[in-house]
Formats: structure tokens, C-alpha cells, sequence
């Protein structure tokens, strides 16, 4: 039994850090994707 909280703790943190990096990648993806958009602007103008 006092296994038991253990093994949820690390769910939840495995699930928590999921998400964490989910959310960076999303962060990186979303500053990759402005900074082309903006040099294509510069080459335009």
C-alpha cells in the first residue's frame, strides 16, 4: 500500500512534464513560424 502514492505521484508528474513540453514546442513552433512570416515581409518590401 504505501507503494501506491508513489506510483501516482509519478503519473502525474510524467503527465504534468507532457504537457509542459507540449506547450514549449507549441511556444517554439509559434516564434519559428512569425520570424519566417517576417523575413518574407522584409524581402517583399
Amino acid at each position: 500500500m504505501p507503494f501506491r502514492p508513489f506510483v501516482d505521484e509519478k503519473v502525474f508528474l510524467f503527465f504534468e512534464g507532457q504537457s509542459y513540453w507540449g506547450r514549449l514546442r507549441l511556444r517554439l513552433r509559434l516564434s519559428i513560424r512569425i520570424r519566417v512570416i517576417l523575413d518574407r515581409m522584409e524581402e517583399n518590401f
